[in-house]
């Protein structure tokens, strides 16, 4: 019994030496930094540029009718086209991404590919971010096609958006040759 007993004791004061030398690490690694080794100091700057490079880009996007000057517009008949708008930031830096892979998947299977550029255009430049014309097809059958931004930079980061899932701001093809009125103007 007395073996069993000093075992414990010794256990027991193990555990709390240790729990001890764990707080007093905690507390090291919480100081001002002052007595914080070159090596700590390395150590510390790599996790956080791996924290930094591992950052998602954060994308967003909306559809714009290109024969109405770019005015958000969801609905759209077949024939019309299409300018999909999308912006991505890097988080690390909060700057515009210019040399990521951006893309449109649609819910029919295509994947459009956008370009980088400045907007409205070249001679009268109210910002830089991708663009894609999109021509719906005068066959397109009516309703909504869903649709998903990705955007990946050369280094690997990712990102990507959806628009919300409320059906007035999906893109939605209406039928051809019916008569509605669209941001106050008729579409026949």
């Amino acid at each position: 019994m007395a073996k069993e007993l000093s075992r414990t004791k010794w256990k027991t004061g193990s555990v709390v030496g240790a729990g001890t030398l764990a707080a007093l690490l905690l507390l090291g690694g919480c100081s001002s930094g002052a007595s914080t080794t070159p090596q700590n100091q390395t150590a510390q700057q790599v996790t956080q540029t791996v924290a930094v490079s591992q950052l998602p880009l954060d994308v967003t996007g909306d559809i714009v009718s290109e024969t109405d000057g770019c005015v958000n517009a969801s609905l759209f008949h077949p024939g019309e086209a299409v300018v999909f708008r999308v912006r991505v930031i890097d988080l690390a830096t909060q700057k515009p991404v210019e040399n990521a892979k951006v893309q449109v998947q649609l819910s029919n299977g295509q994947t459009l590919d956008l370009h980088f550029g400045p907007h409205p255009s070249a001679k009268q430049v109210d910002e830089s971010y991708y663009t894609i014309l999109y021509k719906i097809p005068t066959d397109a059958k009516p309703g909504t096609i869903d649709y998903t931004i990705t955007a990946t930079t050369p280094d690997g980061r990712t990102g990507s958006f959806k628009p919300f899932n409320i059906p007035l701001s999906k893109f939605t093809i209406a039928p051809a040759g019916k008569d509605q009125v669209v941001a106050g103007k008729s579409t026949s």
